[in-house]
Formats: structure tokens, sequence, C-alpha cells
């Protein structure tokens, strides 16, 4: 199993999927919306409780892979949000 995270600045989305000989065959797809950019400020960066909405379901969604057994994590991108701060 594979899968992947998306962290938006609004939305997380995971897609978790099987490898077959035709590529991936998507299982499993979730998104929820957590509104990480709400309440971000220049020159103080993102909320802490939006921060915080983003990482419990972040948390959930490891689970969901631990509970698939996915296979380890791979690569990470990331993204600078205005003025730097991320």
């Amino acid at each position: 199993m594979r899968a992947v995270i998306d962290v938006g600045s609004n939305t997380l989305r995971m897609l978790i999927g099987e490898e077959t000989a035709a590529g991936l065959a998507p299982k499993i797809y979730r998104q929820k919306i957590t509104r990480l950019a709400g309440g971000y400020r220049d020159g103080i960066g993102l909320a802490a409780e939006s921060m915080q909405r983003t990482l419990a379901v972040f948390t959930d969604y490891v689970e969901l892979l631990q509970q698939m057994k996915v296979d380890g994590a791979k690569e990470f991108w990331l993204q600078k949000l205005p003025g730097g701060k991320s």
C-alpha cells in the first residue's frame, strides 16, 4: 500500500492506494476542511487553533495509515507562506 497526504491552506486530503501492474489503484480517499490558513497574519504566521485543527486530522490520517499497513513516508514538500513563515 502507498499513500499521499496533501496539506493545503484549507483542506487536508489523503489517498491510499494499492500498487498493481497498471499503476496505483485507489482504495481510500479522505478530505477534511481544516482551514489551516484561517487566522494567518503577516509577521505572526499561522494561528494556533488552526494548526491544532489540522494536526488533529493529520493524526487521524496517520492512524489510518498504520491500520492499513502503508509503507513508510518517502517524500515531503513544503511551500513557504507569504512573508517566509511556515
